[in-house]
């Protein structure tokens, strides 16, 4: 199915440089301006470890244009087919899938994330997970100036919750950097490039299938540092937000995502 997505009027792929490694590190951007800049400066550095793809959602502050990655990033993938982090990120794994890519790290372009984790990330794929969950609340890990409202609902309300339903009891199960292998991106019971994601329902559906499947499942320390003063870079705001995380991670833990 991921062929189809590839051909897609919405989906545009700039293929930069050729693959160099076994894993690529894809990043969700949507209008992150400087965030965006510095975080793929300090990624520049992990370069070895993991070639580097820019999941864009169709930005407008010329921060993820070509002239801008150009010599940077191995792909910039432009997906307008509004479906949010999800469809973006179902784009990266089809032309992470049709490269040979043998595993796939996704992680956030607002800058919040420590990139040096990468490495923890890509050990855990060479040990054979499946899903490899990023905490902040690991020992090793950071978090940072974490807004009140989000650390109680990640630690008391989607950490338990998703527990009771996939079985494997993560530590920070709404952190977007994550990794998936090849293996189960391909599994007959995942099917991820499925028209049904919208949002981040895709994300939440990462942590609890392979789980509730009996696949390899594991979490790495991460950090996540929100910044001290002025906005927090986050596209989750107000009541609404919220009440749209509490209904896709309901209707993730009742199955609605599934396999037919």
């Amino acid at each position: 199915m991921y062929e189809q997505l590839l051909q897609h009027s919405q989906v545009a792929i700039h293929k930069l440089k050729p693959r160099q490694t076994r894993y690529c590190i894809m990043v969700g951007v949507w209008n992150e301006g400087e965030r965006i800049t510095s975080q793929i400066e300090r990624m520049q550095a992990i370069a070895p470890l993991t070639d580097i793809i820019i999941a864009d959602g169709g930005s407008t502050d010329g921060a993820t244009s070509l002239e801008a990655l150009t010599g940077k990033v191995s792909t910039l993938i432009i997906d307008k087919r509004r479906h949010g982090l999800s469809g973006q990120y179902q784009s990266a794994l089809a032309y992470a899938m049709s490269e040979g890519y043998e595993g796939f790290i996704m992680i956030d372009g607002n800058g919040k994330d420590g990139v040096e984790a990468v490495a923890h990330f890509t050990a855990a794929l060479d040990n054979g997970a499946d899903l490899i969950q990023g905490s902040r609340f690991l020992p090793g890990g950071r978090y940072d100036n974490i807004p009140f409202v989000r650390y109680y609902g990640i630690r008391y309300v989607f950490n338990p919750v998703l527990a009771l339903f996939c079985g494997f009891h993560y530590t920070d199960d709404m952190n977007g950097f994550k990794g998936v292998s090849r293996r189960l991106v391909e599994h007959p019971g995942v099917q991820p490039f499925r028209d049904i994601f919208h949002y981040y329902s895709l994300q939440y559906y990462f942590n609890y299938r392979p789980a509730h499947l009996g696949l390899k499942v594991t979490e790495v320390p991460v950090s996540r540092v929100y910044p001290k003063n002025g906005q927090i870079p986050t596209k989750i705001h107000g009541l609404k937000a919220y009440y749209k995380i509490l209904r896709e991670l309901a209707k993730t833990c009742i199955g609605y995502y599934n396999p037919r």
